[in-house]
């Protein structure tokens, strides 16, 4: 398993296996069964989204292939954008789609799938990496040299940018929490997670450490409090983003695990991990280790 999604709603459960399908699960039903499985993508499936309403999912593989957006009951292929979009989600609103290009961040009308508009991200020689799901940050990479490279956040609705300090290398996994509050990235052969506070990128840096090998995963809870980190050590993590603490560690998988998600609607998430022995995804729940007097979240916070 290599990408892991929710629905809205928390009904269905979306996941990329090693083949490039793409699975939906129905976690309301006895023994979560599958829905459906998709097989529309030549390259890897880098991004899966739904609809607000968790009637649809969006799957966009980049590198010259259309945003597809599919039927979550049946499968049916319902609309395709035609843009190599590395990474595309629903518009918060509900009524667009946000689609990371690789020169401009565009929008298309959800449903009826027209473009709006289009707002340039790339000035020069950087590569895209993630947008934000209201399309307003871009994360992006330049090369300074053959073997040191850059770290961008660009804000396309005011054309500035700001440097991520951190590792010379490429990021291996970024994602930017819904609130556009936190940046959080990690790099190849790197056990460290760098997160950035986007109310000062350029001055708030932090470093997590508690993974022994390269961290493959990192997802932000809904809410932003919370953020889950998964490895080749084989280890899942859970982050709280306030005091920058892990609260637990979930050891279940065998082998590399690979992707993670938190549940929508409570103190849930899911992980992923690809391997000879260890292909599962596991369903956590972590209401009674969060609610610990001591972990017990602030509801002023």
């Amino acid at each position: 398993i290599y990408r892991i999604q929710y629905s809205p709603d928390g009904k269905y459960l979306a996941t990329r296996n090693n083949n490039n399908t793409v699975a939906i699960f129905d976690l309301t039903s006895q023994n979560q069964e599958q829905v459906c499985e998709i097989d529309g993508h030549e390259e890897w499936v880098q991004t899966i989204d739904f609809s607000i309403d968790s009637q649809y999912f969006m799957t966009a593989a980049g590198a010259n292939e259309k945003v597809k957006i599919w039927n979550t009951q049946t499968g049916k292929l319902e609309s395709e954008i035609d843009t190599d979009g590395s990474a595309a989600f629903f518009d918060p609103a509900g009524d667009a789609i946000n689609v990371l290009g690789e020169t401009h961040v565009e929008t298309y009308s959800w449903p009826g799938v027209q473009m709006t508009g289009q707002k340039k991200w790339r000035r020069n020689n950087e590569t895209r990496s993630l947008v934000s799901r209201d399309g307003r940050y871009v994360v992006a990479y330049r090369p300074l040299n053959r073997q040191v490279f850059q770290t961008l956040l660009i804000d396309v609705e005011s054309r500035s940018n700001v440097q991520l300090s951190g590792p010379t290398g490429t990021p291996k996994c970024v994602k930017i929490s819904a609130d556009n509050v936190w940046v959080v990235a990690s790099y190849n052969r790197d056990p460290k997670i760098r997160l950035w506070d986007l109310r000062d990128p350029s001055q708030r840096r932090y470093e997590l450490r508690k993974h022994d090998e390269t961290v493959q995963s990192v997802s932000f809870s809904p809410d932003g409090r919370f953020l889950v980190s998964s490895s080749w050590d084989e280890k899942v993590i859970v982050w709280d983003l306030l005091t920058r603490q892990p609260v637990g560690e979930f050891l279940g998988h065998s082998e590399h695990v690979n992707a993670t998600a938190f549940a929508p609607l409570d103190y849930g998430f899911a992980s992923g991990a690809s391997g000879t022995t260890d292909c599962s995804t596991i369903l956590w729940d972590m209401k009674e280790l969060l609610f610990k007097p001591e972990h017990k979240p602030d509801p002023n916070s």
